[in-house]
């Protein structure tokens, strides 16, 4: 994961259900367990990020992460970034996570190389106001 995007929750976590979250980090970023707001311990599945030799991008500012997903009625979107074992590991998690929508996974280089992911293009945009 890119230095830019260390503190991007939409690029290193993916709420699964109330009780687990889904990190695409390495190793454990957690001081202590994780809790829920309401006190109730999460569990963590690991997706590890693509690895570094299939990134299309500027290393400073490519979002390498497959949990900057969306959801649809039926689908979960997320990104593929041609490294055939963890593109696979990251299909079968997102597959498992949510068992009755497809999952889709899409060449998102352009994207990933500003610092983006699917996610982050479902935002909604503010309405214009026109001067009259």
């Amino acid at each position: 994961m890119s230095a830019s995007l260390i503190g991007h929750l939409g690029s290193s976590t993916f709420r699964l259900s109330t009780t687990t979250v889904s990190m695409s980090l390495t190793g454990s970023c957690f001081s202590s367990e994780p809790e829920s707001p309401g006190g109730r311990r999460l569990k963590v599945k690991s997706v590890r990020a693509p690895r570094p030799r299939y990134w299309n991008g500027d290393p400073e500012s490519f979002a390498a992460s497959y949990l900057n997903a969306y959801v649809a009625n039926g689908a979960v979107v997320s990104a593929r970034f041609g490294d055939p074992e963890r593109d696979r590991a990251a299909r079968r998690a997102l597959a498992q996570a949510f068992p009755a929508r497809d999952v889709i996974m899409l060449r998102i280089d352009h994207i990933a190389d500003g610092g983006g992911g699917v996610h982050c293009l479902t935002q909604p945009m503010p309405r214009v106001r026109r001067n009259t």
